[in-house]
């Protein structure tokens, strides 16, 4: 009669071994999907503020080419005018630019309310332009490639303003770049531009009377204004001929991502040092998992 032998089975050390083992690569496996996915979203990321980049490098140049700042309109008042944090409040039938009592400079924090975040309270500042409609090469009264910050075209004849400010998106509370212009209604109509767009600093560059094309001078909008003497701010707003912008754009949060906080200098350090009034020279920034990117941009205006 055969006898059969015993199966042996795994002991309990082999099987503690086994269950390790594989705990091991399971931990691995998750590791890398979790490293991977962080990866993604950092580009994700990346690719977002160079979208947001390209569009600013864009679209300021083609409005502010819009500017006719080779001799002054009919009315001799200022075309380009501006606030120090400031937040944008509709200047409602104003036109004359030093007659708008809605927005001041310095009036970003209280307007900020409760948001003590850098999505508000930002040191922001506002640019206000003032345009005219041109003759396209059908003749006078044809288009002639002058729009409104909507994309709406502006006909011969008739004047456009744009008032770019920074404010909070109405839903997800991300900061952005939005221009208010004059509706056909004859209305100040507002729209978000670039989003992400955290902080917008600027300063103006004077010419002196003898030679138009050379900048002589830079100054904040707080500079350029001469409390009690209307006449002298203006005559001063006329002088402006090249404007320098400073603009921070952040991305959306990503969980993953480690960040420490920082300090940036939209115009550079060397203004913050030399305008230590100016409050949005430098912009303190929490750890806040976000990625951010500077961009300057410098326009001269026409001087003939």
């Amino acid at each position: 009669m055969n006898r059969q032998l015993p199966t042996r089975g795994m002991t309990l050390i082999e099987l503690l071994l086994a269950l390790t083992l594989g705990l091991l690569v399971t931990a691995a496996a998750w590791q890398g999907l979790r490293l991977g996915r962080q990866a993604l979203a950092s580009l994700e990321q990346q690719q977002q503020l160079q979208d947001q980049l390209r569009l600013s490098r864009d679209w300021l140049p083609r409005l502010l080419r819009q500017l006719d700042a080779r001799t002054p309109v009919a009315d001799g008042l200022p075309i380009v005018y501006g606030w120090d944090d400031a937040a944008y409040r509709n200047p409602g039938s104003a036109r004359r630019f030093s007659d708008i009592s809605s927005i001041r400079s310095g009036n970003r924090p209280a307007a900020c309310g409760r948001i003590t975040d850098s999505s508000c309270r930002n040191g922001s500042d506002i640019l206000a332009l003032r345009y005219h409609g041109a003759d396209g090469p059908a003749g006078v009264g044809s288009d002639g490639g002058i729009m409104s910050c909507n994309g709406s075209v502006l006909g011969a004849g008739n004047e456009g303003y744009a008032f770019l400010y920074i404010n909070r998106h109405s839903v997800t509370g991300e900061p952005q770049l939005s221009c208010a212009y004059l509706s056909a209604s004859g209305q100040f109509t507002s729209t978000g531009l670039i989003p992400g767009v955290e902080s917008l600093q600027l300063l103006y560059g004077l010419a002196d009377g003898t030679s138009p094309a050379q900048i002589t001078e830079w100054h904040t909008a707080s500079e350029l204004e001469l409390p009690g003497d209307r006449a002298a701010s203006e005559a001063r707003w006329l002088r402006v001929r090249a404007i320098r912008i400073g603009l921070v754009l952040r991305s959306t949060i990503n969980p993953a991502q480690t960040s420490l906080a920082q300090t940036v200098y939209p115009l550079g350090q060397a203004h913050a040092t030399q305008h230590p009034a100016d409050s949005g020279a430098s912009l303190r920034l929490p750890a806040d998992r976000r990625q951010r990117r500077l961009l300057q941009l410098q326009f001269h205006l026409g001087t003939t």
